[in-house]
């Protein structure tokens, strides 16, 4: 049987129909992420069982405005061509998997979307928890900082040992937020100047790619992109 969960634009409803080794926690829906440039959902999937589990997971519309995107991220972030995760993340016993993101991205289309995500045993399909989000960009306020006046610029891009960002035209007390691919924050930086070099230590980061973000009096740049190579 399936476990069945109702998330709706920004009010949230829960609707739970037979659950069996699989449960959401935590879920935070549509909000704006500017690492991906894109309405999201995410939530920690709890292994009820008195087994470790593989779980794989699958995404598909309801419906969706023609020309809008959606894609999702398990272990790590695929692009919209791919509607089931190549790879299972394991949980322990009541271990908690922490990294489900969904995205929708409208790419200028006027429309709400819903999304139904869904997530399986490897080795029963059947045990599964499906998840279905409204995407409702009207609900949505999506602040960034005026291009026209932040600048930042990043290098070495790639980095091996520490990463320079050159900034300028923010405000004292203005942060710089650096992401791995998950959305999970690795490291915040506060700006004590208008303008500098912020040096990054990365020696002790895994290789691959990361996004930094500049977040100033309640609004958010968009994201800049860079990779760490050792």
């Amino acid at each position: 049987m399936k476990q069945l969960i109702l998330l709706f634009a920004a009010f949230l409803t829960i609707n739970t129909l037979a659950a069996q080794s699989l449960q959401i926690e935590g879920i935070q829906s549509n909000f704006f992420d500017p690492l991906q440039n894109a309405l999201a959902i995410k939530g920690n999937i709890r292994n009820l069982s008195n087994d470790n589990v593989n779980i794989l997971m699958k995404s598909y519309p309801q419906s969706m405005p023609e020309g809008s995107v959606t894609f999702f991220c398990w272990a790590q972030c695929y692009n919209p061509n791919v509607t089931v995760s190549p790879t299972a993340l394991s949980a322990e016993p009541n271990g908690v998997i922490t990294q489900f993101h969904g995205y929708y991205r409208d790419n200028g289309v006027v429309g709400e979307a819903i999304i139904n995500f869904v997530f399986f045993r490897e080795d029963n399909p059947n045990d599964s928890l499906l998840v279905t989000a409204v995407f409702d960009p009207a609900t949505v306020s999506i602040k960034e900082v005026s291009s026209s006046n932040f600048y930042s610029n990043a290098y070495p891009n790639p980095a091996n040992d520490r990463l320079n960002i050159v900034y300028k035209n923010v405000n004292a007390g203005a942060k710089i937020e650096l992401y791995n691919m998950l959305g999970v924050l690795v490291s915040q930086h506060t700006l004590n100047q208008n303008e500098g070099t912020l040096v990054v230590p990365t020696v002790n980061m895994k290789a691959g790619i990361y996004f930094y973000v500049v977040r100033e009096s309640g609004k958010t740049s968009k994201a800049q992109r860079i990779t760490i190579k050792h």
